[in-house]
């Protein structure tokens, strides 16, 4: 990767180019999950950072899949400084994963029940956003510290694991209609 600023440090950025390679053999019973996977890309990263209050990073990866051909995961993310002890986070990017069928569902093993493959499996594909508060608090001379945050993540792809349609079968397929995830954390940290 190549990292240099416009200008000034205000502004800087960050490219370059990637490769993976991972080969994947899985076999359960008389199904086999072989896939070798080849992902060549590039990716471009802008940050600017005013030194105080904000700080913007919008980034873009293009990738190419041996079996998926081209995809692209724009992204960006925000983090503001509110006051010295409270800072605004929030984050948007779009994500793809290809599962691994048989060792992400390791523990579905122990029924002895038969896999099968609805259709031919899709990559995953999510759409992922949320915000994250954070504040300092003094009590008592010591410091706490809140979070707060919230994300969802939209699929419009994932793989679905029915282990109710039949006692016998795990019936796996791609996602038919929508699914969703939210997520509502807080927290909160202090030392007596």
């Amino acid at each position: 990767s190549y990292q240099s600023i416009f200008n000034d440090t205000r502004h800087s950025y960050t490219t370059g180019l990637s490769f993976m390679y991972d080969e994947f053999y899985e076999r359960l019973n008389d199904s086999i999950f072989t896939r070798t996977e080849e992902v060549s890309g590039a990716f471009f990263q802008y940050t600017y950072n005013d030194l105080e209050k904000l700080q913007i990073i919008p980034g873009i990866r293009a990738d190419y899949h041996n079996q998926y051909h081209w995809f692209f995961t724009p992204r960006l993310h925000v983090k503001y400084n509110i006051n010295e002890s409270t800072t605004l986070r929030a984050s948007a990017g779009r994500g793809y994963r290809t599962a691994n069928i048989i060792s992400e569902n390791i523990h579905l093993l122990a029924a002895s029940r038969t896999f099968k493959m609805t259709n031919a499996p899709q990559q995953e594909k999510a759409w992922n956003y949320g915000i994250h508060l954070s504040k300092h608090i003094d009590i008592l001379h010591r410091e706490a510290q809140v979070n707060v945050e919230v994300f969802r993540t939209d699929f419009n792809n994932q793989m679905v694991i029915n282990i109710d349609k039949d006692p016998h079968v795990i019936y796996i397929s791609n996602l038919e209609g929508a699914s969703f995830a939210n997520v509502l954390q807080a927290e909160f940290k202090y030392e007596p």
